[in-house]
């Protein structure tokens, strides 16, 4: 019996000191850990820095120096210019008010030109005027024998489970590969400025499905101004289209609103040397876009990968020449 508790009391014994073993070799391993994760801290702070370092690069020569595109990337750009133009040409004749938006006035507020890294343009009218633009693109291209280099695909463009909230005017090559192309984007007129972004979330979703189902556009529309209190001719201020609501920046800020004696009549700015429609107050417009407009973005949302399909394209420069004096011949001689 004796012999039994003592027993009993060595292997306890024994447990106890290979727990104690157990918990010294945890609280070296806890030690260690403590040690590494201080080192990843260290590590983390000297990436930020040399991140932050790179980032303060790039913004000086983004801004301060005059960089300029090549290859395909300035084949992309001039085009994107030239269809742009010939769209301007439309605008005037019409007499429809038009202005350079999105991440093409960005880049002639902060770079009297394009983003160094873009490869398309962006153009806005008022829903009234982009509707008649819509209507006459298409007999203009005809005039003007501009069938063969230019595609015109008008809104709304629904690939897979996504709906295209714009209009584009664009070339293409012989296998439908996108060489340029400018996106025009319907402004609406609105009587408030008090927005539910979830509201034009779903609304924008509704959309796609009564687009997929058939239904006319002209309805949808119609159903979206008397929604959201839209007016197709006059207004106290500008929204975008609420269907345009595809990026994070937009998921995660209140809707876009611009006071209506902010926005128009339109101004002038400069792009390439040339001058195009803008808003009124350019820096109001685009603080609603991209916030701290003024500085290089750390993470780009909008990636274009145009330029890498087009390397594999066998003579592309060749491709792009001819058509760019093509679109230029076009605009020089616009009737």
């Amino acid at each position: 019996m004796f012999f039994k508790r003592d027993s009993q009391k060595d292997e306890l014994k024994n447990e106890i000191e290979e727990l104690k073993k157990e918990i010294a070799s945890c609280k070296k391993e806890i030690k260690s850990s403590k040690k590494q994760i201080s080192r990843l801290k260290s590590m983390r702070k000297n990436d930020e820095k040399i991140f932050e370092t790179h980032h303060d690069y790039f913004t000086t020569l983004f801004l301060d120096y005059e960089l300029k595109p090549k290859g395909i990337l300035k084949d992309m750009q001039e085009l994107s210019q030239e269809i742009l133009d010939f769209e301007v040409n439309v605008c005037n004749k019409h007499d429809l008010t038009y202005w350079i938006s999105a991440g093409t006035l960005l880049g002639a507020h902060r770079h009297k030109g394009f983003i160094p890294w873009d490869d398309d343009m962006d153009m806005g009218l008022i829903r009234k005027d982009y509707i008649k633009l819509c209507e006459v693109t298409p007999d203009e291209i005809k005039n003007n024998n501009a069938e063969d280099f230019f595609t015109f695909r008008v809104h709304p463009m629904v690939r897979e489970n996504f709906v295209f909230p714009f209009t584009r005017l664009e070339c293409v090559t012989e296998n439908k590969d996108f060489l340029a192309g400018i996106d025009i984007t319907p402004y609406e007129y609105s009587k408030t400025n008090e927005f539910e972004l979830k509201e034009f979330r779903d609304f924008r979703d509704e959309f796609f499905i009564r687009l997929s189902g058939g239904e006319n556009i002209e309805t949808i529309v119609d159903d979206m101004y008397e929604r959201f209190n839209l007016d197709y001719d006059s207004g106290d201020y500008i929204i975008k289209n609420p269907t345009y609501i595809r990026h994070a920046r937009h998921y995660n800020k209140e809707v876009a609103c611009w006071d209506i004696d902010r926005f128009l009549p339109v101004g002038k700015i400069e792009f390439n040397g040339k001058k195009y429609n803008c808003p009124r107050d350019p820096g109001y417009f685009l603080v609603a876009d991209y916030d701290d407009f003024m500085q290089i973005p750390k993470i780009l949302i909008d990636q274009h990968y145009s330029v890498n399909k087009l390397r594999r394209i066998e003579n592309i420069d060749e491709i792009y020449k001819d058509v760019i004096e093509k679109v230029k011949e076009c605009n020089e001689n616009f009737e």
